[in-house]
């Protein structure tokens, strides 16, 4: 729900939401196909590129395991939204559920208090990391600076479309 809720805004009638979620289907399945090339990336890529040892099986199993979850939570999704695009009063139950007012303002507080946090957490890291480690120094510091950008970008898209 979260994936199909960040990639799409609020329809205002059934059929709109009943092509929404049409389209999100295919985006599972870009999910899954994703998960299926990490997996592949991992099992053959990984130890082409790194040489015999800890981390060269810390990243196999990293990539692998990840692209497993990404192509089982891609299949699991697009078979559950295609199913629940043909029961009709399900699909009515979760068009209710997904425009309501207070979940719609529930969904925004709870984007809106991440994006804070993750802010604040990654502020830390560059105090904290720019006396130990400049590398992960650097990290936090892009990780700061692309928030920040990201945001005067989306604040002016959005001041002048809305």
């Amino acid at each position: 729900m979260m994936l199909k809720l960040l990639f799409a805004g609020c329809p205002a009638t059934m059929d709109a939401y009943r092509a929404r979620t049409r389209r999100c289907v295919g985006l599972f399945a870009a999910l899954a196909v994703l998960g299926a090339a990490t997996w592949l990336f991992g099992f053959f890529g990984v130890p082409e590129l790194l040489p015999e040892g800890a981390r060269r099986s810390y990243f196999y199993g990293f990539y692998t395991g990840m692209g497993t979850a990404l192509a089982g939570c891609g299949l699991v999704l697009a078979v559950r939204t295609a199913r629940l695009l043909k029961d009709e009063a399900a699909l009515r139950k979760a068009f209710t559920r997904d425009t309501d007012e207070r979940n719609r303002a529930i969904r925004r507080r709870a984007i809106q208090a991440a994006g804070v946090c993750l802010f604040a957490v990654l502020y830390a890291g560059v105090l904290v990391a720019g006396l130990f480690a400049p590398v992960l120094f650097g990290f936090c510091l892009a990780g700061v600076l692309g928030f920040a950008l990201l945001y005067g970008l989306f604040y002016a898209y959005y001041s002048h479309k809305l």
